[in-house]
C-alpha cells in the first residue's frame, strides 16, 4: 500500500523574548546511594531514571525511593536506563560479555527481560523511547552491517519487530507517543541527506525535511501527546520544533552560542540547554509555546555547569550540575517552577 507523504508546512520566522518575570523555581538533587556521578536520562510522571557510577556504571529508577540494579552479566560497560513507562517498568541497554550491546525491560518486582531487535542479526540494540503504556522504540546495527542504523518496535508482550520505510536504508525511531505515534529520521544511506519522519498508528507517513538554517541528522527527538517533535539541528548549534500542524520554528536562545533541545511537555513547552556567549557556560532553559524563554541554573551549581537530559508530559525536567568539587548530580526541576 501506498504511504501518504505530506511535506513540510510553513517555516515559523516570528521572533522570540525572554520573560522578565521572576518566578519561584523548585529544585531537588537526584543522586542514588553510594553513587560518585550521576546521569539522569528520563523523567516520566514523576519517575526519573538514569545511570550513576561506583566502580561500575550502574542504573536507578526513582520515583519516592531509589531503586538501583544492574543487568546480570553485564560487562564492564555497564548498565544504562533510559525510559520507563505509566506502570513502573523501565528500559535501557547493556554491555553484554559476548561484545554486544543488548536491551533490558525492569519490572517493578526487578525482573529483568533481556532483548535484542532481531533474533538472528542483530548487533547492538538501543532503546531510545518508552511510551505510557510500555511500547518502545529505539535503533539497531547488524552483524553484517556496523555502519547502518535501523529502527525496531518492541510491544509489551514482548513481540519485537523492525521498522522499515520503503526507499530509505537508515531509519531512526527515537520518539513514540501514547497514541503509538512513532517520529524518527531517515535516509537513503547513512552518508546521504536526512530527514525527519512522523508515523502514525493506522500508517500514515509524514516526511518532513529541515531548513537551510537547520539540517537535520541522527540526533536526539522528542514528541507529545498531540504529535509535536523537537530536536537537534545538524550542527548541533540550534534547536527546532515542528507543530502538528507543519509549522517550522528555529529554537535559538537569544544570545547563546549554541542552542540544544532535550525535552517537551503536553502544551508545547521544550526545554534544552544552551551555551552562553559570554562565559561559554551550560544553562538550562525553558522555550513556552508562546516563544517566551527561561533561563535556569540549578541552585549553588558550578558556574555554567547545568545541562538538561529530559521533561516529562507534566513540564517536570531532568538534567545534570557540577559542585565546587567538579562532582556531577543529577536534578529534578519541578513544574510548578513556571
Amino acid at each position: 500500500m501506498k504511504s501518504a507523504i505530506t511535506r513540510l508546512g510553513a517555516i515559523s520566522l516570528s521572533c522570540c523574548f525572554l520573560s522578565a518575570v521572576a518566578v519561584a523555581q523548585t529544585f531537588e538533587t537526584i543522586d542514588p546511594p553510594d553513587s560518585v556521578s550521576t546521569q539522569t536520562s528520563e523523567v516520566h510522571k514523576g519517575r526519573v531514571v538514569g545511570t550513576y557510577n561506583r566502580t561500575l556504571s550502574y542504573s536507578f529508577s526513582r520515583l519516592t525511593g531509589y531503586q538501583t540494579f544492574a543487568v546480570p552479566g553485564a560487562d564492564s560497560r555497564g548498565t544504562y536506563a533510559k525510559d520507563s513507562d505509566d506502570h513502573g517498568r523501565v528500559t535501557g541497554w547493556f554491555g553484554s560479555t559476548d561484545s554486544r550491546v543488548r536491551a533490558f525491560v525492569r519490572s517493578p518486582s526487578g525482573a529483568i527481560t533481556v532483548f535484542d531487535a532481531t533474533k538472528r542479526d542483530s548487533q547492538n540494540t538501543y532503546p531510545f523511547d518508552m511510551n505510557g503504556p510500555g511500547f518502545i522504540v529505539g535503533q539497531y546495527f547488524t552483524v553484517q552491517d556496523s555502519l547502518t542504523t535501523r529502527g525496531f518496535f518492541r510491544a509489551p508482550n514482548g513481540v519485537t519487530q523492525p521498522i522499515r520505510i520503503p526507499g530509505n536504508e537508515v531509519v531512526i525511531p527515537w520518539a513514540i507517543n501514547d497514541a503509538g505515534t512513532i517520529a524518527g529520521f531517515l535516509a537513503t544511506a547513512f552518508d546521504t541527506e536526512h530527514k525527519g519522519f512522523i508515523r502514525a498508528p493506522i500508517g500514515k507517513l509524514t516526511i518532513f525535511a529541515g531548513t537551510p538554517e537547520c539540517g537535520l541528522f541522527d540526533s536526539t527527538l522528542v514528541m507529545n501527546n498531540k504529535g509535536d517533535v523537537a530536536g537537534i539541528c545538524e550542527s548541533y548549534n540550534s534547536g527546532f520544533l515542528r507543530r502538528q500542524s507543519g509549522e517550522f520554528q528555529s529554537i535559538n536562545y537569544p544570545g547563546a552560542v549554541g542552542t540544544q533541545v532535550s525535552g517537551i511537555d503536553a502544551d508545547g513547552d521544550v526545554a534544552g540547554l544552551y551555551v552562553d556567549a559570554t562565559d561559554f557556560g551550560s544553562h538550562g532553559f525553558i522555550r513556552s509555546a508562546d516563544g517566551t524563554y527561561v533561563s535556569f541554573d540549578f541552585p549553588g551549581a558550578a558556574p555554567g555547569s547545568t545541562s538538561v537530559s529530559g521533561m516529562d508530559a507534566n513540564g517536570d525536567i531532568v538534567g545534570m550540575y557540577y559542585d565546587s568539587d567538579q562532582r556531577q548530580h543529577g536534578f529534578i526541576r519541578y513544574a510548578e517552577g513556571d
